[in-house]
């Protein structure tokens, strides 16, 4: 089986570069996934799931953290994205869980990309800009 990944693109840059480099991490953790699946390699895809889980939580826990504190104001909207995107590995993870090989086709991965490029072009962005804009309103030398 031949391994796709998800290439990062310059479009998936943000205003903020921390939020940038957590979903450059991100990414990788995706691809991490693809290249143990393309391995059939169980333990590894085991092991590259849970990674991408808990990497995929920790970011999302960090971006609604910061959403509150700024107080976003499409912050309900854009946790319901997260979830969204937790409920889709749940998915994959049963789904992962239950075969002995994986899938020839990148269907049940296609949601990732899917879901990666759509939130950080729309979602993320706007977040950004939003970050970006309050930090720019603040006084010289108060803290955000």
């Amino acid at each position: 089986m031949s391994t796709f990944s998800v290439p990062w693109t310059q479009g998936l840059s943000l205003a903020a570069d921390y939020l940038t480099d957590d979903h450059k991490g991100l990414l990788d953790k995706v691809n991490g996934l693809l290249v143990a699946v393309a391995r059939q390699d169980k333990t590894s895809v085991v092991m590259a799931f849970g990674v991408l889980r808990i990497a995929a939580q920790e970011h999302f826990d960090r971006e609604e953290a910061s959403m509150r504190s700024a107080q976003y104001p499409e912050a309900e909207r854009h946790c319901a994205s997260h979830q969204e995107m937790l409920r889709g590995l749940d998915r994959l993870q049963v789904m992962l869980d239950t075969q002995d090989r994986y899938a020839l086709t990148v269907g049940p991965f296609l949601f990732l990309e899917q879901w990666f490029e759509k939130h950080l072009t729309n979602d993320d962005k706007r977040l950004a800009e939003f970050l970006s804009h309050q930090a720019e309103q603040r006084p010289p030398g108060v803290a955000g």
